[in-house]
This record gives structure tokens, C-alpha cells and sequence, in this order.
């Protein structure tokens, strides 16, 4: 029955790969959404917002937060994903073009399993609706298909197996709870370890 599983998920993976080639047609398209999800522009991001974040938000904002639980977020999916991939060792599809991955790590994104890309646009969609609530139909329903978008560019760009992507978002929305319920210890923390080191972040 696994053997089936595999079978299934290689022929739909394989069919789907249109723009396996790095002159295909939509290519460059697919690697700029990859690019708005790679994990080192969020560590990037998630760590400006939360030093500068009496600029970004009140104090009293309801959002204050935010910052910290974004930052813990992508820690956390950034490791996480780099140990199930080490762990897992599952090969990438063997006609992915690798010469244009941008900044892959040394090691785990060798691997397929899970797509890091589609978790971490899964925890961010999730924590978005957590967070943020919002009633905007068309915001709500850009953040709600992104994920599932970006997931299909990387099966379509031969990056992923389909079974990689359904991972991805499993994973992304365990992430977002498990963040958000971890979400004022992190905050009591990072205020310790950042008065003790003389920094000022909150």
C-alpha cells in the first residue's frame, strides 16, 4: 500500500512539473513567490520589527506582540522543518533544476520532505487570521489562497512531491498554535535575557 502511495505521488508530482526547466515559460514568476517565502528575508524581517517595534506599534496595541510571535515562528519552522528534513532524508525530485535555489542550506534542503516554503506560508496565513482577525474579504482570501498557490509553484517548478506540500501545510498550522499558545512565555523571556544583556527591546 506505501508502495502505491509513492507511485501515485511520484505520477501526479511528475505530471505536474510544467515548468521544471529553467527557461520555462512562468519560471522566473515561480522563483520570485519562492523567493517571498525563503527563511532568511523572514528572520530578517521578524528581527527589525521587534527592535524597532515602538515605531511599528503602540505600546498599548493589542498587536505589541506580534513581533515576538512572528520571530518565534519562523525559529521555530525553521528548525523544525531542518530536522524532519535530516531525519527523513527524503531526495528531491530527481529533474529539479538545483543550480537556481537561492541561499539553500548546506545540509537540509537537500531534502524534500517537509516543503519548508509551504509550511512557513501556512504558519503565517494561520497566525495572520489568529492574530489580526480580519474582515476584509479580499485580504482574507489573498492570505487564505497564497499558501496553496505557492505550494503548487513548487511542485510545478519540480522543487517538491505533492506529499511534501500536504506536509508543508499540516505542519505550517501546527506551528501557528503551537506558537501562539507559546506566545506570552516567549514574550517573558525575550524581556529577561534582553535587560539582562542591557538591551532594550520592549
Amino acid at each position: 500500500m506505501l508502495q502505491d502511495f509513492y507511485e501515485i505521488d511520484y505520477f501526479l508530482s511528475n505530471n505536474l512539473a510544467v515548468c521544471r526547466k529553467k527557461n520555462s515559460i512562468g519560471r522566473i514568476f515561480f522563483i520570485c513567490i519562492e523567493w517571498s517565502m525563503h527563511g532568511i528575508p523572514w528572520l530578517f524581517i521578524s528581527t527589525t520589527l521587534c527592535l524597532f517595534n515602538r515605531i511599528f506599534f503602540y505600546k498599548n496595541s493589542q498587536y505589541y506582540n506580534f513581533p515576538y510571535v512572528l520571530l518565534l515562528g519562523i525559529l521555530v519552522d525553521l528548525i523544525i522543518v531542518g530536522l524532519i528534513k535530516i531525519i527523513f532524508r527524503r531526495r528531491r525530485p530527481k529533474y529539479n533544476e538545483e543550480c537556481d535555489q537561492f541561499c539553500e542550506a548546506p545540509i537540509a534542503d537537500k531534502y524534500s520532505f517537509p516543503s519548508g516554503h509551504t509550511s512557513r506560508a501556512s504558519m503565517l496565513a494561520v497566525l495572520y487570521f489568529i492574530v489580526f482577525r480580519p474582515t476584509n474579504l479580499g485580504s482574507s482570501m489573498f492570505v487564505m489562497m497564497f499558501p496553496i498557490f505557492l505550494g503548487m509553484s513548487r511542485v510545478m517548478m519540480g522543487r517538491h512531491f505533492v506529499s511534501d506540500i500536504v506536509g508543508g501545510f499540516v505542519l505550517g498550522i501546527i506551528e501557528a498554535n503551537v506558537v501562539v499558545n507559546l506566545g506570552d512565555w516567549w514574550v517573558t523571556l525575550l524581556k529577561e535575557v534582553t535587560q539582562r544583556i542591557g538591551v532594550n527591546i520592549f
